[in-house]
């Protein structure tokens, strides 16, 4: 993210969601549900904080599990509320098997998925599940661990026009 920094056409805001109070490979239901609701809802309120300063063209929310589907639902309304679409990215390869269980995380994943502007799946059955669902030309897969020599290197901001792009970013 320091990279965008040095294009004068990139606007960058980082709304920090990183879970600090567990351990990652704590997964007590009751810690994560009720300290992971009270983060959540810290976190919507430093977003709203953050959205209400500025006009922003996207925003990028990380997802990265079954629980933080409810904080993804709660990032897609706030960001209806403000206008500004989101670029989904399912950081996990669950999206499948959640998907094809059904149930209330089914449900709101599918919710989330059909308002988002464009989604980041993390593996081809992830990519075909939520294609699915939202259709696959808004859909990509972006493995983890990529080699970035295989992008294409970054708009020449000369043939950029006048008006900046603004980027927010919410995730770890």
């Amino acid at each position: 993210m320091a990279a965008l920094r040095e294009y004068s056409f990139v606007d960058l805001s980082v709304i920090d969601t990183a879970v600090r109070w567990r351990r990652p490979d704590d997964y007590r239901i009751w810690r994560r549900v009720v300290a992971g609701g009270a983060f959540m809802l810290r976190d919507l309120v430093a977003a709203a904080r953050v959205l209400s300063r500025g006009r922003y063209d996207v925003c990028h929310v990380n997802s990265f599990g079954e629980l933080s589907v409810f904080r993804d639902l709660g990032f897609c309304l706030l960001l209806r509320t403000f206008k500004i679409p989101m670029v989904l990215h399912i950081r996990h390869g669950r999206a499948a098997q959640i998907l094809s269980r059904g149930g209330l995380y089914a449900r709101v994943l599918s919710f989330v998925l059909r308002r988002a502007q464009f989604v980041i799946a993390l593996d081809r059955s992830s990519y075909s599940a939520v294609g699915a669902i939202c259709g696959a030309d808004r859909v990509a897969v972006l493995p983890n661990f990529l080699n970035i020599d295989y992008f294409a290197s970054p708009v020449d901001a000369s043939s950029h026009s006048s008006r900046e792009n603004v980027v927010v970013f919410a995730g770890w």
